[in-house]
C-alpha cells in the first residue's frame, strides 16, 4: 500500500506542477468570483450569459483560498487530500470485504487498473470535481457496508419506501 500512496502523490504532484487543472481557465475565475461573494457566480467571460453548472468544489476552494490566500495552493492541497481519502476509503472497503488481500487489491485496481477513456484509473482522474465525487461514492459505500444489513435496507428503501423500516429490523 505504501508504494501506491507514494505513486499517487508523485503523479498528482507532478501533474499539479505542470498544470494546476485541465480546465482552470473557467474554474479559477469562478472560484475568484465566489471568493469575492458573487453568488451565484456569473460567466466571467460573457457576463450576459447565465452560468449553469455545479459550484460545490469551486465554493469549497473559494473558502480554502480565503485561508491560504492562493487559489492554486488550495487546489493543490484539496486534490492531494481527496486522492488520499479515496485511497483510505478503498483500503478500508477492501479490508472489510475480503481481508488483507482485498485491502491491497481493491486500491490497486481502482487507482491503477481501471481505464477511464484516456485516463488510467483514479490515480490520473483527480482534477475538477472527480476527487470529491469518488470520495463521496467510496464513503457512502463504506457507510452502507457499516450498516447492519445494508443491502436489505437499500432494497427496502428503493422498492418500498413506505415499508423500508420493515426491512431494517
Amino acid at each position: 500500500l505504501v508504494p501506491l500512496v507514494l505513486a499517487t502523490y508523485l503523479v498528482v504532484h507532478t501533474r499539479e506542477m505542470l498544470l494546476p487543472e485541465d480546465d482552470f481557465w473557467i474554474h479559477f475565475p469562478v472560484i475568484s468570483l465566489l471568493g469575492r461573494g458573487t453568488i451565484p457566480p456569473v460567466n466571467p467571460f460573457l457576463p450576459d450569459l447565465q452560468l449553469f453548472g455545479h459550484f460545490g468544489r469551486d465554493l469549497l476552494l473559494a473558502i480554502l483560498s480565503q485561508f491560504s490566500g492562493d487559489i492554486i495552493s488550495s487546489t493543490w492541497a484539496l486534490n492531494h487530500a481527496t486522492q488520499f481519502l479515496s485511497l483510505v476509503f478503498a483500503w478500508r472497503l477492501g479490508l472489510r470485504w475480503s481481508g488483507p488481500k482485498g485491502a491491497v487489491l481493491l486500491p490497486w485496481f481502482l487507482f491503477c487498473g481501471l481505464s477511464c477513456g484516456s485516463r488510467v484509473g483514479l490515480i490520473d482522474t483527480y482534477d475538477n470535481n472527480n476527487g470529491l465525487v469518488y470520495d463521496s461514492v467510496l464513503f457512502f459505500l463504506y457507510l452502507f457496508e457499516q450498516a447492519r444489513r445494508p443491502w436489505h435496507w437499500l432494497a427496502g428503501g428503493l422498492c418500498y419506501p413506505r415499508r423500508a423500516r420493515r426491512f431494517t429490523r
